[in-house]
C-alpha cells in the first residue's frame, strides 16, 4: 500500500508538471487589426484614443457603462469603478468611496424587489481632469422571466426545494444552469416582446447622459446649451447590443433634431467588450430569398450605431471610434472583419479589433486544449490590458502607455469574472 501511495504521489507531481508545462496565454501581449490581418500595435492603423484623451480641466467628460448577459450586481459597479480608478490614477477619498457603496447597496437592493433597473454616476477625478461615469444594471429587469426555469435546478443540499431530481454530469450542470438557465436566456427575452422594456429604461439613462430629459410622450428634451463635453460609450456583450438598440429609438422633441444630433456628435469613442452584435444580428436578417414587411428590422446594428452616432447633419464631426476587444477563446464573442464593419459604418468611423487572452489556456499543446469558458468571456472586466486600453488608449503621445497602466492594474486585487 505504501508503495502504491508513493507511485500515486509521483504520478500526480508528474501529471501536475505536465499540465503546468502545457499551460500557455496566448494574447498576453495583445494582438492587434484594423479587421483585416493582424499588424503590429504600432501600426498607424491601429492606434486609438482612451479616456485620458479627452480629459481636461476645461472639458467635461462622460462615460456610460453597461454589462452584458447574466446576472450582475453592485459589485460589478464597484469592480469596474476601482480597475477604472486605477487605471485613470483618480484620486477618490475613501470616505467617498464608502458613501458610494452604502447607497449602491440600498440603491441595488429596492431595484432587485422592484424589477427595475438601476444605476449610479461616479465622477473620477484626476490630474488630467474628470470623468463622470454612470454605471448601468438592467438586469434586475430580466430576473422575473428567468425565474420560471427554476424547474430546472438541480436538487442539492443548499437547495432541497429545487425540483430537477436527475442527475447531471457537473460541469453539464453548471454549462446548463448558468450558461442557459442565467446567461443565454437573457439574449432571449432581449431579442424578443418581452426585451421591449429593457430598451425603454436605458433610452431614459441615455437621454440623461446626453443632458436631455424624458417627456410624457417619450422623447428626449433639451432646455439649454451645455459646455464642452466629450462622451464614451463602454458596454460589455449582450449589453453592446441593448445599448445601440436604445440609442436607435431614442428620439428628440420635434423642432430639437439639430441639437439632438449635435449632442450624438459628442460621442467620439465606444468600447465593446465580448461583441456578441455578429450573431445577434442573425435574428433580424432575412432568409435567402425572403424580406420582411417592415423594411427597418433588416438595419443591421452596426450601421444603426453610425446613422445615429453621425447622421448627415452632423458629419462635421469626428469619425467614431469603435474598439473591439475579443478573446479568441470566448465562444460567446466575435471580432469584427472589415467587410462586416466598413459594409455598415458607411465610411464614418474606424474599427479597431483588439485580441487578448483573459485567462491560461490548459494543454494548450494538444487537441484537448482549453480555456476556462466562462472566464473566457466573463474575464475582460479583470483583465488588466483591457482596461489599460480603455483608459489610455493604444499609441497615443503625451498619455502614459498602456503597458505601464496595465502593469499597475495588475498587481490590483480581483473580485474574479465579472459575469
Amino acid at each position: 500500500m505504501n508503495k502504491l501511495n508513493s507511485l500515486t504521489t509521483r504520478a500526480t507531481c508528474v501529471l501536475t508538471f505536465v499540465l503546468l508545462a502545457a499551460c500557455s496565454t496566448p494574447y498576453s501581449n495583445p494582438a492587434f487589426d484594423a479587421g483585416g490581418d493582424p499588424v503590429e500595435a504600432e501600426d498607424a492603423s491601429v492606434q486609438f484614443n482612451g479616456i485620458a484623451n479627452t480629459l481636461s480641466p476645461n472639458t467635461r467628460t462622460k462615460a456610460f457603462i453597461t454589462h452584458g448577459m447574466c446576472d450582475h450586481g453592485p459589485g460589478w459597479i464597484t469592480d469596474t469603478n476601482s480597475q477604472l480608478r486605477a487605471a485613470l490614477q483618480a484620486a477618490v477619498p475613501q470616505s467617498e468611496i464608502d458613501g458610494y457603496r452604502k447607497t449602491l447597496d440600498m440603491v441595488a437592493g429596492d431595484a432587485t424587489e422592484s424589477g427595475m433597473p438601476y444605476w449610479m454616476t461616479i465622477p473620477l477625478k484626476s490630474d488630467k481632469g474628470t470623468l463622470t461615469a454612470t454605471y448601468y444594471v438592467w438586469t434586475p429587469q430580466t430576473q422575473a422571466l428567468k425565474a420560471r426555469l427554476d424547474f430546472d435546478r438541480p436538487v442539492s443540499e443548499d437547495e432541497p426545494e429545487a425540483k430537477f431530481a436527475y442527475q447531471r454530469a457537473p460541469v453539464n450542470e453548471a454549462v446548463k444552469v448558468t450558461l442557459m438557465n442565467n446567461c443565454l436566456a437573457d439574449a432571449v427575452i432581449a431579442s424578443g416582446t418581452a426585451g421591449a422594456p429593457l430598451y425603454t429604461h436605458m433610452m431614459g439613462n441615455i437621454c440623461s447622459f446626453l443632458d436631455g430629459q424624458m417627456n410624457g410622450a417619450g422623447e428626449c428634451a433639451f432646455t439649454e446649451a451645455e459646455p464642452v463635453t466629450n462622451r464614451i460609450l463602454i458596454s460589455e456583450s449582450l449589453g453592446s447590443k441593448i445599448l445601440t438598440e436604445a440609442l436607435w429609438r431614442l428620439k428628440p422633441v420635434t423642432g430639437q433634431e439639430t441639437l439632438f444630433d449635435a449632442r450624438l456628435a459628442t460621442i467620439n469613442q465606444v468600447f465593446m467588450e465580448a461583441n456578441q452584435i455578429p450573431i445577434l444580428d442573425l435574428a433580424t436578417v432575412p432568409l435567402p430569398g425572403e424580406s420582411f414587411t417592415d423594411g427597418e428590422a433588416e438595419i443591421p446594428t452596426i450601421a444603426k450605431l453610425f446613422e445615429k452616432l453621425r447622421s448627415s447633419e452632423s458629419l462635421e464631426a469626428n469619425p467614431l471610434q469603435v474598439v473591439s476587444f475579443t478573446d479568441p477563446n470566448d465562444i460567446l464573442s466575435y471580432r469584427m472583419p472589415v467587410e462586416y464593419f466598413e459594409a455598415q459604418s458607411g465610411g464614418k468611423g474606424k474599427i479597431i479589433n483588439v485580441i487578448v487572452s483573459n485567462d491560461k489556456t490548459y494543454l494548450s499543446f494538444t487537441k484537448i486544449g482549453l480555456e476556462r469558458p466562462d472566464t473566457a468571456h466573463c474575464g475582460y472586466q479583470t483583465n488588466p490590458n483591457v482596461t489599460a486600453m480603455i483608459a489610455v488608449g493604444n499609441g497615443m503621445p503625451d498619455t502614459e502607455s498602456w503597458q505601464s497602466v496595465s502593469e499597475r492594474l495588475d498587481d490590483l486585487e480581483k473580485a474574479g469574472p465579472g459575469c
